[in-house]
């Protein structure tokens, strides 16, 4: 598995605009308690063991099948460490004031109550930065991964399957209303 991400991160690097960069990665087994394919931070992409190990499994026979689907994977964590999302990311979340960037009325006399509004502006503005980040990941990881020679299909099918887990994953918003400040 090593050689094979290797050999996928030198083809990335070479379609990317930072073909110098040292891109180290590790392989991480969790025993499953985490549920991630692969994730970066501000150096290092880090891929899953078993997600390594499903992939061999559901491209057995199909070599090519595996490294388009790695190259897609890949190349979005690559883009997250060339483009310093994860540095911007703590940066956001740790060093704004959000009165500097959100207008916040004190809606009520109640500091704490007002206190929760502010929280919740700023992370709605974390998250739409969070969001703007996986878009330009995914798009500059599909070109990287189809300049490295992945097929247009696989990339699709890829999108396909991470669309359908975010749709998985989301919270209802009438359960987030239920909690909201009264």
């Amino acid at each position: 598995a090593e050689a094979r991400i290797r050999n996928v991160l030198d083809r990335l690097k070479q379609a990317s605009p930072y073909p110098e960069d040292a891109i180290p990665f590790k392989i991480l087994d969790t025993q499953g308690k985490y549920n991630f394919k692969a994730n970066a931070s501000t150096t290092t992409i880090y891929f899953q063991k078993g997600y390594l190990d499903l992939l061999a499994e559901e491209y057995k026979g199909d070599p090519k099948g595996m490294e388009d689907e790695l190259l897609a994977v890949a190349g979005h964590e690559m883009a997250h460490v060339q483009r310093d999302h994860v540095a911007k990311g703590a940066a956001l979340e740790k060093g704004i004031d959000i009165k500097d960037y959100v207008f916040v009325p004190d809606f009520h006399s109640d500091a704490e109550l007002n206190e929760q509004y502010a929280l919740l502006a700023r992370n709605v503005r974390v998250a739409d930065t969070i969001r703007s980040q996986e878009e330009e990941a995914d798009l500059l990881g599909s070109r990287y991964a189809l300049s490295a020679g992945a097929s247009p299909a696989a990339i699709k099918k890829l999108m396909d399957r991470l669309i359908a887990d975010e749709k998985d994953d989301r919270v209802p918003l009438t359960d987030i209303l239920k909690k909201r400040p009264q």
